[in-house]
Parts: structure tokens; C-alpha cells; sequence
């Protein structure tokens, strides 16, 4: 099991020292005799999101920075000055940080170890994600296991993809289609007269030729074996003229 975090909160000085604890802390810093500190600056880093607002005390007017978590900034030192933060305590560090290696909230500070994330490393990541591996932010997958896709790999390929392979972005079908299925995501369906059930993934041309008596670059043209109507007939889309056309046009040249 996880260890419990935040168990207690704390106001410190910029020296260390703690003046104010308690949940929910409210906390005014004291007004301070003027100290002349030479124009400097310094950089204050908070140690959590969640960390109250660095305050202090310059030229006797109380100041507040709003700061988020590994964020910095850069405060003016003038003649009055006394920093205070917020800040919590732990009773340790959850076991899936790296090295067990976590700040004063439980924020894992080398990161998590494999097949978890966020920030106390305590989310697992997806069981669709190749060897378990995510962000350690965001708990997107690296890599998706075959047959999934999306940042979470919890989208379904397409079934008709070959091998049940996709994009891990948008889910096109990376290696073309099962027999008889064309389109990015294998979803229209080859014509019947396609020799093989083969047709081009993206144009949906029979590639293996055409099944007997079936014509045209989608074999979508057939013979009618009648005597009294031979010549051809047309299933579904035609470009050009007919082969029966063509013989009529050759009989009255």
C-alpha cells in the first residue's frame, strides 16, 4: 500500500523555521524592522501545486505571489523583506517513485517506475500501452499492443486492418486491409467481380484483374449471354464507354 502524504501543514521563514501549522493554515506575515538589502534578487521556487502563496513583507506592504508547482520567480529585494511558504510533511514516499525519492508532499522527484505516473506516481498506466510504458505526466501510452490506438491505446483498430494493425494517432490501417475491404480504415467493400476479392486501399481498382465475365478497372461490368440483348450491362459505376457500345460503333463504321 501506498504511504500516507500530508499528514501535517507548515508555514516556514525563508530561515526554516516553522511559525504557523494547522489545516486549513492562515497565516499574515509580521511586519519587519527595515533591513537595507542592496536591491538584490532571488528565485523562489514552490514545491507544490498545491502550496500556499509565497508571501512577504517589502516596504511594509504585504506582497503574494500565486505560484505553481516548478515554477519560479524572481522577487526584488528592497529595504524590508522576510519571506514565509507553505509546505507539508510526508511519513514517506509511495514505493512506485524512483528510489523511493520524494519532496515534502509526496511528489516523486526522479520520477515513477515503470507502469505508473503523476505526480506521487500512484496512477498505472494502461494495460494497452507496450510493457506498461507512459508518460509519467500525462499517462499516454508510448506505444500501443497490436489491435489498439489513441493517446490511452483504448481505442479499437478497425477488424479489417491486416494483422489488426493501425496508426497509433488516427487509426488508419497501416498495413492494408483483409481481402475484399479497401478505404483508411478498411471500411468500403472491394467489388464483387474483383478477382481474388483484391482491390487498391485507397482507389478500390481490383489489382488481381477481374472474375470471368466481369469488366472495367472495378470489375463492376458484366456480359449478358442473351441473344437478343448481348453486349454489356451496367452495375454500378461506369467511366467511358461500354465494350458494347464499341461494337455497335465498329458495326455501322
Amino acid at each position: 500500500m501506498p504511504a500516507a502524504v500530508m499528514v501535517e501543514e507548515l508555514v516556514l521563514t525563508g530561515r526554516g523555521k516553522v511559525v504557523a501549522t494547522g489545516c486549513p493554515l492562515q497565516f499574515t506575515p509580521p511586519e519587519k524592522s527595515p533591513v537595507d538589502m542592496r536591491r538584490k534578487k532571488m528565485t523562489v521556487a514552490p514545491l507544490a501545486q498545491l502550496a500556499s502563496a509565497q508571501r512577504w513583507r517589502a516596504r511594509r506592504a504585504l506582497r503574494t505571489n500565486n505560484l505553481s508547482r516548478r515554477s519560479t520567480t524572481i522577487i526584488s529585494l528592497s529595504s524590508t523583506f522576510e519571506s514565509y511558504s507553505a509546505s507539508k510533511t510526508n511519513d514517506g514516499c509511495n514505493n512506485n517513485c524512483i528510489n523511493r525519492d520524494c519532496d515534502a508532499f509526496g511528489f516523486c522527484i526522479q520520477g515513477c517506475v515503470d507502469g505508473y505516473w503523476g505526480d506521487t506516481c500512484d496512477s498505472v498506466c494502461p494495460v494497452t500501452c507496450i510493457e506498461l510504458s507512459c508518460n509519467k505526466i500525462t499517462g499516454h501510452c508510448v506505444t500501443c499492443i497490436s489491435g489498439y490506438w489513441g493517446d490511452t491505446c483504448t481505442l479499437l483498430c478497425s477488424s479489417f486492418c491486416y494483422g489488426g494493425v493501425c496508426d497509433k494517432t488516427n487509426g488508419k490501417c497501416t498495413l492494408g486491409c483483409a481481402p475484399g475491404r479497401n478505404g483508411e480504415i478498411c471500411d468500403r467493400i472491394c467489388s464483387s467481380g474483383c478477382k481474388y476479392d483484391t482491390c487498391n486501399q485507397q482507389s478500390g481498382i481490383c489489382l488481381k484483374g477481374c472474375k470471368q465475365n466481369w469488366s472495367g478497372d472495378y470489375c463492376n461490368r458484366i456480359y449478358d449471354t442473351a441473344e437478343e440483348n448481348a453486349g454489356y450491362q451496367e452495375l454500378g459505376q461506369v467511366s467511358g464507354p461500354s465494350h458494347y457500345d464499341q461494337l455497335q460503333r465498329s458495326q455501322t463504321e
